[in-house]
Parts: structure tokens; sequence; C-alpha cells
């Protein structure tokens, strides 16, 4: 089951970061952070979350790795919402989504790669879902895809933890069956 406690998100991406210091490095990809200052914590599975960043950062660069023209930029910044929610943005310079696509790479089998499974996207939003935000993708204004995704904060979390997850959902419901709904790490 998910272990719940409150943390700081911004620290818990930049420990992703040096997690995945070095496929950023052989791929040549410069990383930057803009973080909100005095980000109010958010209360979720750190382990879960933290899979979660640490997809879309390989993600990003493994897109970014097939291009071969332009840098390699992904930038990834969080800022509190009005809500009191957070909101976490990974924007790459890479080839981007084909437009018509945005929403199927979060269908379970569906990929974009060569090698790909197509479980990642799905299950990361799976488990976004299961803390109460939001992950969708979007194109990248100048080039490339945009990644985003929310998080109650702690406070907001706590108070309407008793509303069904159903009621609360975008209408991008996964096409995943239950029994794929496990966490990544199993």
């Amino acid at each position: 089951p998910p272990r719940k406690g409150r943390f700081d998100l911004n620290k818990a991406i930049d420990e992703v970061i040096a997690l995945a210091e070095s496929a950023i490095t052989t791929n040549g990809v410069s990383v930057r952070t803009h973080f909100a200052e005095a980000l109010l914590p958010v209360q979720g599975d750190l382990v879960q979350l933290q899979q979660v960043v640490l997809n879309l950062i390989l993600n990003a660069v493994e897109a970014m790795s097939t291009d071969e023209a332009g840098p390699r930029e992904l930038l990834i910044s969080t800022e509190q919402t009005q809500t009191g929610s957070v909101l976490v943005s990974m924007r790459d310079s890479g080839p981007g989504i084909d437009p018509d696509h945005l929403e199927r790479v979060f269908e379970a089998f569906y990929t974009t790669k060569s090698s790909g499974v197509g479980m990642g996207l799905s299950i990361c939003r799976s488990i976004i879902d299961a803390h109460g935000g939001r992950l969708w993708a979007d194109m990248n204004a100048s080039r490339g895809a945009v990644f985003r995704f929310t998080l109650p904060g702690a406070d907001t979390e706590l108070t309407t933890s008793f509303r069904p997850a159903r009621l609360t959902r975008e209408p991008h419901e996964d096409t995943v069956s239950d029994a794929a709904h496990q966490p990544a790490y199993e």
C-alpha cells in the first residue's frame, strides 16, 4: 500500500535529478530548474511520486537524444496554484509529440518508441490520479513537449481525501485495467 507522508516536492525532484544524472550527462542534456520558493508540502507516497518524475525525466532525455538538431534542454519547474495545489512542469527541446497523439501517449500499450512497451506514462497517470492530481501533455511553445502534473497541497488533500476518486477525475480516464494500476516498483 502507498506510504503517505508530507514532504517537500522541490527536494524530492532534486533527488530524482541526481538519480538520473548519468542518463542526463550521457545524452548531453542540460537540466535547469525553476522551483517556487516556500512551496507548500504535498502529501503522498514519496517513492511513487519520485518514480513519476524519474519516468518523465528519462522520457524527455530519450526523446531529445533522438533529435540531432538544436540544444538538448530540460526545464523543470514548480509553482503554487491559487487553489493550494502544486503544479510541476517539464519542458523539453526534443522533437515533440504529434498533436493528434497527445492524449494517446497515456494509453496502456501505446508507445512512440521503437523499443517501448507503452506502460510508463499510463502508470504515471494512475499514480498521479491516485494522489488526487492530474497529468497531461502539451506541445512546448518553441519546440518539444511539456508534461505537467498537479498535486493537491498537503492541507488540501487532507480535507478532500474523503471524496471518491471517480467523482474527481478529469475526462481523461485511463483505459488501463485495475490489475495494471499496481505501483511501478513492484
